[in-house]
């Protein structure tokens, strides 16, 4: 045994996960009695990791850093995406403190300044409702829905990232007007693809009266065939389960000089994740 565990990084403290346990496999997540986690501080390879630009870009770089300060979660890639913020919110509590300052702008008259944050309070204020997660479709089937998870959802994000990225770079080509229109055509395809996909990812089984369907082949099929009006309401089950988790936007103070320009007098900052500055916020 190692004289100086005694010495070694403690969990700092413990929080609530939105999911509750649920959408995780078996055995994927461990809560304590309370049905809380505990977290601990990063280790300065912690931090280090959270530098590797290629890793940030998959996802790999927030994944070894959860699994690192969140033992309760040995594969994080599985976490469903209610519980991604939570969780990197409590680890920058762990590490750095409850403090911080969040940039914004002042609507009208574009005035940069920053914002104390509370991030226990921020943490509190997260809405961590639970709601149900069947849509009950006309014809009589039951959509059973389910957040995507972190690999899912890293996946998407970047894809969407290296589809984005190729249509603002073809201005930039020699290419002729009718081969960029062929190019961006291209990209709206993929771009519409992954949305498709992101979807099918929310979709658990569908029920119908024979028993629930979950091959995800057979899913993909229905989801791309299926009228608009069905696709639309799970659509809307995937965005009302989506709030749940969310980080709630801040109410920001306008400077007395910026009010007197016509700028409101509060404003609303949407608080948002960018782990190339190891959550540092943006807003």
């Amino acid at each position: 045994m190692n004289q100086l565990n005694q010495y070694f990084r403690k969990p700092e403290l413990k929080i609530k996960l939105p999911s509750q346990g649920q959408y995780y496999p078996p055995g994927a997540v461990k809560l304590d009695q309370n049905g809380e986690v505990d977290v601990l501080p990063m280790t300065a390879a912690d931090e280090l990791t959270m530098k590797t630009p290629d890793a940030l870009l998959t996802g790999e770089s927030t994944v070894k850093v959860i699994q690192s300060c969140v033992p309760a979660i040995p594969n994080a890639w599985l976490i469903p995406q209610m519980d991604v913020d939570v969780i990197l919110i409590g680890i920058r509590i762990a590490t750095y403190g409850n403090k911080m300052a969040i940039g914004s702008t002042v609507p009208v008259t574009g005035t940069k300044q920053e914002n104390d944050v509370n991030l226990q309070q921020l943490l509190e204020r997260i809405d961590t409702k639970l709601v149900p997660n069947i849509v009950d479709l006309e014809n009589g089937l039951k959509i059973v829905c389910k957040p995507m998870n972190y690999q899912q959802l890293s996946l998407v994000r970047k894809n969407t990232f290296e589809k984005q990225r190729m249509a603002r770079t073809l201005n930039d080509t020699k290419m002729s007007d009718e081969e960029k229109q062929a190019e961006f055509n291209k990209i709206f395809a993929s771009l519409t693809e992954i949305n498709i996909d992101s979807l099918l990812a929310n979709i658990e089984s569908i029920v119908t009266p024979e028993g629930a369907v979950q091959d995800r082949a057979e899913i993909d099929a229905f989801v791309k065939n299926a009228k608009l009006d069905d696709v639309k309401k799970i659509r809307a089950k995937v965005e009302e389960m989506g709030a749940t988790g969310q980080i709630p936007p801040l109410k920001a103070e306008s400077p007395e000089e910026d009010i007197e320009k016509g700028a409101p007098k509060t404003y609303d900052v949407p608080v948002l994740f960018d782990n190339s500055d190891f959550f540092g916020f943006r807003s």
